[in-house]
């Protein structure tokens, strides 16, 4: 369990989750757009290594992910069922 008071807050708090993840929205159609324009000013081999950099990232993101979730599972008995 955590000790953190802002983390306990924002779990025990669903409008707080929902609302945080529709203002992410926005964030991330602004992110589009600016990398949209970004990228025009590149050749086509920067452009896919741009992009190639960006799946790889992505990639690694997830995999450490389930890797931290593994492990959390691992040390607690029972609580990688859920």
């Amino acid at each position: 369990m955590t000790r953190n008071p802002l983390v306990r807050w924002y779990r025990g708090s669903r409008t707080l989750r929902v609302l945080s993840a529709l203002a992410l929205i926005p964030l991330g159609g602004m992110l589009v757009f600016v990398s949209l324009d970004s990228l025009s000013g590149y050749s086509r081999i920067g452009n896919l290594l741009g992009i190639a950099a960006m799946c790889l990232f992505a990639a690694w993101a997830w995999w450490w992910g389930e890797r931290r979730d593994r492990r959390r599972a691992a040390r607690r008995p029972g609580a990688g069922d859920r």
